[in-house]
């Protein structure tokens, strides 16, 4: 590891140890070499480091938090991607509020890695991550190089750039790192696969179908209201013409718990 990361993990150990939060960014274009990056990283703070804390879906990234020991890190790879609904990123997010706690009580290191950083939403772009590191290629070739923007850096970037994903703040350091695979450390074979499995069941969960959440609470609140005054003695037509619905609608209200 350079002299870049390890000034900025060293100063990370130290935050951790006094309860602040260890939440890294690496982001950078398809092929950039981030995930390297990243591994690298994690390895270096945590050198029982291994694929049980790679991570690439909310609920991986669960069971790690639930199974590491203090001090232990955790990368979430493409943890953001371009293809994700609007609805799985709410999820991501949700997930990761819900566990931030549990993070800093186990004073974990926690790495995220993304495309492009100012697709996260604010409150983790700008006020729960300590640093970015930004994985690019000066040549269009070469891998290996990246640059580093500390806490304060990152904020000012964040709302300057995010409109044009410009990465228009000088950095506060560059730095380069190696391909971690070639180390030995960790099976890539293992590591594709992985990636593979949760890439394939990220996939099928976006192509379920789902139906609007605030419909089908009012839709079954209006169920259970017309089930209760069918014991006041509402009948079928009686209920039709309380609320204007068809035959077949009330029909179908009143059995809804049915396929539950």
């Amino acid at each position: 590891m350079d002299e870049v990361l390890t000034r900025l993990t060293n100063h990370l150990r130290t935050a951790v140890a006094h309860e602040w939060d260890g939440v890294i960014l690496i982001d950078g274009v398809e092929g950039s070499g981030k995930s390297s990056l990243a591994l690298d990283v994690g390895y270096n703070l945590d050198n029982t480091f291994n694929i049980d804390r790679i991570v690439f879906t909310p609920e991986q990234f669960e069971e790690a938090i639930d199974n590491s020991k203090p001090e232990q890190a955790i990368v979430w790879d493409e943890f953001i991607t371009g293809g994700m609904s609007t609805e799985f990123l709410t999820t991501v997010q949700r997930t990761l509020v819900k566990r931030m706690t549990m993070i800093r009580k186990k004073r974990l290191y926690i790495i995220w890695v993304m495309p492009y950083f100012f697709m996260v939403g604010k409150y983790f772009a700008v006020a729960r991550s300590r640093f970015l590191l930004h994985a690019y290629t000066p040549d269009g070739i070469k891998r290996g190089v990246y640059r580093a923007y500390n806490y304060d850096k990152k904020r000012v970037m964040y709302f300057r750039g995010k409109r044009e994903f410009d990465y228009c703040v000088k950095a506060y350091a560059t730095g380069t790192f190696p391909d971690f695979f070639k180390k030995g450390i960790l099976d890539k074979n293992l590591y594709e696969q992985k990636k593979d499995e949760a890439t394939k069941q990220l996939c099928a969960e976006q192509e379920k179908p789902k139906g609007n959440i605030k419909i089908d609470r009012v839709r079954f609140a209006l169920s259970k209201t017309l089930i209760e005054l069918k014991k006041y003695g509402y009948n079928n037509k009686s209920l039709e013409n309380l609320i204007s619905y068809s035959p077949r609608q009330v029909h179908v209200l009143l059995h809804i718990h049915d396929k539950r």
